[in-house]
């Protein structure tokens, strides 16, 4: 056996000559939380597929995906698709509102495959925190009651209704807490001097970004992302005189601000696989701040994916058994391919070593393939 990945694709010891594309056969869709018990059941598939039971361990069902653990397993006595590994649903779909696994149920006698969605639910299993453990503000003796001072902001792993809520701040005699309907959050500066504020904080969810951009992913440093004093009719005196400024919940800051100009530029490095893993879609949520008086903007950065990732096999030497006595036609599922990138940039076809006995069907596929990208196809012998 031997493995290649030079130009974009991987060689494994098997046999046939197949292209892959969407599979159509039924698809099965279902949810379950995260961290939920081994064992525990997700749904039926000999009922919702309508297969006898008793056809599941002579068909030889199995549950595949390009997936390092089998998060899932079916009971061939039973039909029932059940929980295999922990699920963690942070780990496997950070920065995201939704996190489906995909994974597909194979039968053989006849070969067939039917695609299985499993929405995983997000639970409340992550604190918020502080990305800035410290942080101090110098104030006037002479302010009025009533100026604002904009917080650090906090970051929760989970979503929805169980991400952050709320901000609390320690019982003072100089500052409250103002938490504005749109989630932002500041201080009132009550009395004068120097302090120090012990602040416990959960943040609500913010609304729909009111600028949205969107750029593609590994762009270089200074790449202009859009003009937010144009966008947000703002003129570029102002953004220095009011010391307009980026923050973020991130530990990078990804996006920066040109004072002189208003242009929104890429300050950091942008990996769409490291920030949204196994996602269809990737945003990076920021805010845009004015001082004197406070104004808050909500941006929304779409990032594009392009095609900077290989494909690959989990499983470099895929054995199966054959009988000689096998008859034309005889189909034998082979192990997926994963890839990093999606859509249009994901893997695109499936290529087999030439050979006398063995050929790829239509939306089927099987023996010595490597999965290749559109941009980086390998030429080899035309299916038969």
């Amino acid at each position: 056996m031997y493995v290649r990945r030079q130009r974009g694709y991987a060689w494994i010891r098997v046999v046939a000559l197949l292209c892959l594309c969407d599979r159509s056969a039924s698809q099965l869709s279902y949810s379950i939380s995260e961290e939920a018990n081994k064992g525990t059941v997700v749904g039926n598939i000999a009922k919702d597929l309508n297969i006898n039971v008793a056809d599941l361990d002579t068909r030889d069902l199995r549950i595949v995906s390009s997936y390092s653990k089998k998060y899932f397993d079916v009971n061939l006595r039973t039909g029932n698709l059940f929980v295999n590994e922990r699920i963690d649903r942070e780990e496997l779909c950070p920065n995201v509102a939704t996190c489906p696994i995909k994974v597909q149920a194979a039968f053989n006698n006849p070969m067939h495959v039917h695609r299985i969605e499993v929405n995983i639910i997000d639970i409340n299993d992550n604190s918020p925190s502080f990305i800035e453990l410290t942080h101090s503000l110098n104030i006037s003796e002479s302010l009025s009651p009533g100026e604002r001072y904009l917080l650090p902001v906090a970051v929760d792993a989970d979503i929805g209704i169980n991400s952050v809520k709320n901000y609390k701040l320690s019982q003072n005699d100089h500052f409250s807490l103002d938490v504005q309907s749109g989630g932002e959050h500041d201080v009132s500066a009550e009395e004068a001097g120097w302090m120090l504020c012990a602040i416990i904080l959960c943040v609500c969810d913010w609304s729909a970004a009111q600028i949205s951009y969107s750029v593609s992913e590994e762009v270089d440093k200074g790449t202009v992302v859009g003009n937010l004093a144009k966008d947000l009719n703002i003129h570029t005196q102002q953004l220095e005189e009011r010391e307009f400024r980026i923050v973020s919940g991130y530990s990078k800051k990804y996006f920066d601000t040109n004072l002189r100009t208003g242009a929104l530029l890429v300050n950091e490095r942008i990996d769409r696989e490291e920030l949204c893993p196994n996602s269809p879609k990737c945003s990076l949520n920021i805010e845009g701040l004015l001082s004197n008086p406070m104004d808050i903007y909500r941006i929304e950065i779409s990032i594009l994916d392009i095609n900077d990732n290989a494909p690959s096999f989990l499983e470099h030497i895929h054995v199966f058994n054959i009988s000689e006595s096998s008859s034309a036609g005889e189909r034998y599922p082979l192990p997926v391919a994963q890839d990093a990138d999606t859509g249009s940039n994901s893997v695109k076809t499936y290529k087999l070593s030439a050979n006398e006995h063995f050929s790829i069907e239509r939306r089927r596929w099987s023996s010595e393939s490597f999965p290749t990208d559109r941009d980086d196809a390998v030429h080899g012998p035309e299916p038969s």
